[in-house]
C-alpha cells in the first residue's frame, strides 16, 4: 500500500499544480472581466441618470414611491393647467374668463377632466399615505377638492373675485402637497410655481396644448 501511495504522489502533485495554474488563470481573467463589467456598469448608470424622467425617490416609502411614480406627471400637469391657464384666465377680463368657464365646466358629470386628472390621482396619494402610515394627505386633498368646487362654481356664476381667490387657494394647497412629498423624498419630485425653474415649463406646456398631445388636464373629455 505504501508503494502504491508513493506512485500516486507524483500524479497528485501534477494534478494540484494543474488546478493551481487554472485557478490563477481564472482569477486573472475574472479580474480583467470585472474591470470591464465595472466600466459597463458605470456607463449604464450614467445613461440611466441621463434618461431618468423623475428624480430619485429613494427616501419615499414603497407605497408613496409607487403612487408618485404612477401619478406624479399627471398631478404636475394639473398644476401647470391651474397656473399657466386658469390663473391668468380668471384675471384676464371677460374673454379669458370665458375660457376659464369652458375649461372648468362640470356639466358633463363626474367624468370631467378635473375629476379624472386631479382628484382621482390625489385620492391614490391619500391611500398611499395611509398605507405608509406616516403621512396623512387626506386633509390637504379635501381642501383641494373644496377649493376646486369653489373655483368651478365661481366661474360658472361669473364671480370674478371669488374665482381669483379660489384659484390662488387651490394652487397654494397643491403647492403644500408638493412641498410635503419633496421633503419626504429629499428631492424635487414636484416643481412648485415659486421655483425659479418653473416658468421654463410654460413653453413645453404651450407646445403640448397646441399639438393636442397632453394626457392630463390639457385635454377635454372626449378628445
Amino acid at each position: 500500500q505504501m508503494a502504491q501511495m508513493a506512485h500516486r504522489r507524483p500524479a497528485l502533485s501534477a494534478l494540484c499544480c494543474a488546478i493551481l495554474v487554472l485557478w490563477i488563470s481564472g482569477a486573472a481573467s475574472l479580474s480583467r472581466s470585472g474591470h470591464c463589467f465595472a466600466g459597463r456598469r458605470s456607463a449604464v448608470a450614467g445613461l440611466a441618470a441621463l434618461a431618468a424622467p423623475v428624480p430619485a425617490l429613494a427616501e419615499l416609502s414603497p407605497p408613496l414611491e409607487r403612487a408618485t411614480t404612477r401619478y406624479g406627471q399627471q398631478i404636475q400637469g394639473a398644476m401647470d393647467f391651474l397656473y399657466f391657464d386658469i390663473k391668468p384666465y380668471v384675471r384676464g377680463g371677460p374673454r379669458l374668463f370665458q375660457l376659464a368657464i369652458n375649461a372648468l365646466d362640470t356639466s358633463g358629470g363626474s367624468n370631467t377632466a378635473i375629476e379624472r386628472d386631479l382628484f382621482a390621482p390625489l385620492r391614490q396619494l391619500v391611500l398611499a399615505g395611509e398605507e405608509d402610515g406616516e403621512v396623512d394627505f387626506r386633509p390637504v386633498s379635501q381642501k383641494i377638492e373644496a377649493s376646486a368646487k369653489q373655483l368651478t362654481d365661481a366661474a360658472r356664476d361669473r364671480k370674478v373675485d371669488d374665482a381669483i381667490a379660489a384659484s390662488d387657494v387651490i394652487i397654494a394647497d397643491l403647492s403644500s402637497l408638493f412641498t410635503t412629498i419633496n421633503k419626504e423624498a429629499g428631492s424635487k419630485v414636484f416643481l412648485l410655481p415659486d421655483d425659479p425653474e418653473y416658468e421654463k415649463r410654460s413653453d413645453a406646456y404651450r407646445s403640448k396644448m397646441a399639438e393636442g398631445k397632453s394626457t392630463t388636464l390639457m385635454k377635454k373629455d372626449g378628445d
